[in-house]
């Protein structure tokens, strides 16, 4: 059964939509029911009541946002959506601890709200922050707050609530924050934000966690571990019971200030590990979503007409020790014998179930750094590799001993197969599966040989991927060589205010990698999201700067 690295990506949304404030606050929010899971098959789990957090409520009606509503007619309003996940939250209210874990920002973002929110093309969008300055030479950001809006606790989402936030990362080191160097209010409804360096790409952040905003009272009135499980946000959807590694329950929020929305009564978060039972839940009736579903599932349920989505997923690539001298890798031409060697179309045909696309360079073709002017390929052929061996020194009957590492969470069957193909071009391959806490180590502090590795791809972006992973300075990937003349476009890149310039500079970085054959790039796995026919308008495939984003606000059941 596949499964994967779709656990990396994971699933969820942000609006953009812009609308009117919600009204007066002046009733204390439901408490949350929290649950601890039985330690044990045969006990019931022991449920607790918390009590809600003190709330300060605003009496004075909020202004009126004069952007116009948007809707589709035939819109039906009510239910509740039911979607199923193969693992649940520890953390849903703290953004600062969310980090890059997609169950846990999918949890959060039916409550949560960010500043901004990216569209496919790279552009931003407003949310709470109604518009910004960026001044690049003086290295700031002003963002301008959106007027009447309240977080569900009945307080304003001022400026002061949002440079709590973004404070909040300043104090906590969190990677975004790095270049961040102190925030202040202006006045009631603007923020300045000083930067260290201004990198082109700092607006990004504020799409994913780093610019979620929560209440600065009730974290301050109930404490950092209260706020884990408590979500208090400006989102369309109040938490109203969180058993963990079970289910996660939403209500919609009454006076979310985005007029009419959202369209559903409540949401349902239910975890369920076991692939073959979160399908036999799915067709029984009992949910109308699978998210990060398997290939082979999502195949033979779109045969019987379930609708499928598909999403920006994983980049698949076996990442070389290149910069080891004494490596077989340190030579192209065992590189290049490598890609010749893999057929990645077969593999993303059969193995994929036609939902994988093979790659050929450092991006897939949604992504912003594909070159499609790529003049550099090698497509499958044996004959081709071997002489690449023999031309590196190894010859016939003598190649290379090498070994592929991979986490025991990924799927093996590809893994197999490229081990088969490599030995059938004069490789001596074998396998070596660690542990994910390994694996992940390996990737930040060095491996051996070959390292098979899940690149999430969901940067709209695109410099901040290579940034992140192939410049000479990032942390990822140590035992890769990475060359300087690569390195020396990238950071042009990044620094490049200009979109359509950054483009052509990733584009121009990804292909001085594909002649260098820096990396082997196998196949990109999207993410498949698989719902009843009657779910309108959810948007899986909607690609922002977290990637773990969906249209919870505009959903609705045709039912």
């Amino acid at each position: 059964m596949n499964k994967a690295v779709s656990l990396v990506i994971g699933l969820l949304l942000l609006v953009v939509l812009v609308l009117s404030g919600c009204g007066n606050a002046t009733t204390t929010p439901a408490a949350i029911t929290t649950t601890v899971p039985p330690t044990t098959t045969t006990k019931p789990p022991v449920t607790t009541t918390l009590a809600p957090p003190t709330t300060i409520v605003n009496n004075t009606a909020p202004p009126t946002s004069t952007a116009p509503a948007t809707t589709t007619s035939g819109q039906k309003k009510g239910g509740t959506l039911v979607y199923i996940t193969s693992a649940g939250p520890t953390v849903i209210g703290v953004p600062i601890l969310l980090g890059i874990d997609a169950n846990a920002i999918g949890a959060a973002v039916p409550v949560i709200e960010s500043l901004v929110s990216y569209d496919n093309k790279g552009v931003a969008n407003p949310v709470l922050a109604e518009s910004w300055k960026v001044d690049t030479s003086a290295k700031t950001i002003t963002f301008n707050i959106r007027k009447g809006v309240n977080f569900s606790d009945g307080t304003p989402c001022d400026a002061a609530a949002v440079a709590w936030n973004l404070d909040q990362n300043i104090q906590a080191k969190t990677s975004a924050a790095v270049s961040w160097s102190s925030v202040a209010v202006l006045d009631q409804y603007t923020v300045l934000l000083k930067l260290i360096e201004y990198k082109a790409t700092a607006l990004a952040a504020f799409d994913g966690t780093a610019g979620m905003i929560i209440s600065p009272t009730a974290y301050k009135l109930n404490g950092q571990d209260w706020a884990k499980t408590h979500p208090i946000g400006t989102g369309p959807f109040m938490l109203t019971n969180f058993v963990r590694d079970s289910e996660v329950d939403y209500v919609k929020n009454p006076n979310y200030w985005q007029s009419g929305k959202p369209y559903l009564d409540g949401l349902k978060i239910i975890v369920i590990s076991d692939a073959t039972t979160a399908r036999m839940t799915l067709e029984a009736g009992q949910a109308d979503v699978l998210t990060v579903a398997a290939a082979d599932t999502t195949q033979a349920l779109s045969a019987k007409g379930y609708k499928i989505e598909q999403r920006p997923g994983t980049d698949m690539v076996l990442i070389p020790d290149s910069k080891t001298a004494t490596s077989p890798f340190a030579k192209k031409g065992v590189r290049e014998a490598v890609e010749y060697a893999i057929d990645r179309p077969s593999i993303a045909s059969t193995l994929g179930y036609g939902y994988y696309q093979p790659l050929n360079q450092a991006a897939a073709p949604f992504q912003g750094g594909y070159n499609a002017k790529l003049t550099t390929d090698r497509p499958y052929n044996v004959a081709t590799a071997k002489q690449k061996l023999i031309d590196a020194g190894y010859p016939a009957g003598t190649g290379p001993t090498i070994s592929i590492t991979t986490s025991s969470s990924f799927q093996t069957d590809i893994v197999t197969a490229m081990m088969n193909y490599l030995n059938a071009a004069g490789f001596k391959c074998t396998i070596n599966t660690v542990t994910q806490a390994v694996w992940t180590t390996q990737t930040n502090t060095g491996w051996n040989s070959l390292i098979w590795v899940t690149q999430g791809a969901t940067d709209v972006e695109y410099v901040s991927f290579l940034d992140r992973y192939y410049a000479s300075y990032a942390t990822r990937y140590p035992s890769l060589l990475k060359p300087t003349a690569i390195t020396d476009v990238i950071s042009s890149a990044i620094y490049e205010p200009d979109y359509a310039k950054r483009l052509t500079l990733s584009q121009q970085a990804v292909a001085m990698m594909s002649d260098d054959c820096t990396t082997i790039n196998i196949d990109h796995q999207p993410g498949l999201f698989i719902e009843k026919p009657y779910v309108m308008n959810a948007n899986f495939g909607t690609l922002t700067g977290t990637g773990f984003r969906w249209d919870c606000v505009n959903v609705w059941l045709n039912k």
